[in-house]
């Protein structure tokens, strides 16, 4: 189960010596570490490996500081600005070309910056990129040189939203393609990507329909226009059941977790009479935290 937390700064008042000030930046600083620290040792579910000491007046930035504390077989705990959080409960992204790429920063020294998905109605649908398009250059500066200097996050994630940049691609047939494409001041986007039905006109030899379900998030708030998230669900369910479909693909491998409400309403569609009753998932507390152990038992949403 994936830990989301937010830290809070508490602003303390304190009483300061005229001839020993302290600069509010780090005061507050020094109060969100040891928030951190606190809510780590009470709520984690390693919390008895966190170190019971920790230095608040480290250098580290607040994030830096929670990163040093977690243990090293924890691949799920992050930390992340409230904005972040809001943005991704609302599926509202700001100063965005609407895409994701292949690689994270650090491969990108020995990978070619390729289009993973492309989000409809965004800046790079509209100027026709798809996935599997090669980054070559922006504004006349190769990858190459962006990795290098340290500029392409900054270029590619903080564009301006006012005026084009120059891109160069390389598409699917290998040809260099040059757009000038502008990023959306902001973009609605959801967690269902792609859904397709399949049957023989589509792979011949194929003798049933089969429906196919991209799914990127699991994701249970209200978008920006107050629809539920959870709707991605249902409506592609419904579909695939009007449509007579028996067999689907459900292609997970972008998806990074989150809402249990969502992951439970999916498993509930797809799970088969026979599982109804059957545990499928527990949730495990820290010590501390057991009472609030459980567990969840599929209840069949669909006949």
């Amino acid at each position: 189960m994936k830990n989301r937390l937010i830290p809070v700064l508490a602003l303390l008042a304190a009483v300061l010596c005229a001839c020993n000030p302290v600069d509010p930046e780090t005061s507050k600083d020094r109060e969100a570490k040891k928030y951190v620290h606190d809510l780590l040792q009470g709520y984690y579910y390693w919390n008895t490996e966190v170190s019971q000491k920790a230095n608040y007046n480290s250098p580290a930035t607040v994030e830096q500081f929670y990163n040093s504390l977690l243990v090293a077989k924890d691949r799920w705990s992050w930390m992340e600005t409230g904005e972040e959080y809001v943005s991704e409960e609302t599926g509202t992204v700001y100063g965005t070309y609407g895409a994701s790429l292949s690689q994270p920063l650090e491969y990108y020294d020995d990978y070619d910056v390729k289009v993973r998905y492309v989000y409809p109605g965004s800046p790079f649908d509209k100027a026709g990129v798809t996935r599997g398009w090669t980054i070559e250059s922006i504004n006349g500066k190769s990858k190459d040189q962006l990795v290098s200097s340290g500029q392409f996050n900054k270029v590619f994630y903080e564009p301006p939203t006012s005026t084009p940049q120059t891109f160069v691609f390389r598409d699917l047939e290998g040809k260099a393609r040059e757009m000038q494409i502008t990023a959306a001041t902001s973009l609605n986007i959801r967690p269902g990507l792609i859904t397709r039905i399949y049957d023989s006109r589509d792979w011949p030899g194929l003798n049933e329909k089969v429906g196919y379900f991209m799914y990127l998030g699991f994701q249970a708030g209200r978008d920006a226009n107050g629809k539920p998230m959870i709707d991605d669900i249902k409506e592609t369910m419904d579909m695939f059941r009007f449509a007579g479909v028996n067999k689907m693909i459900l292609d997970l491998r972008y998806n990074g977790g989150g809402d249990s409400r969502a992951s439970d309403t999916l498993i509930n569609y797809l799970a088969p009479a026979s599982a109804v009753g059957q545990v499928y998932t527990k949730r495990i507390h820290n010590a501390n935290l057991s009472k609030y152990d459980n567990s969840y038992e599929v209840t069949r949403i669909k006949n």
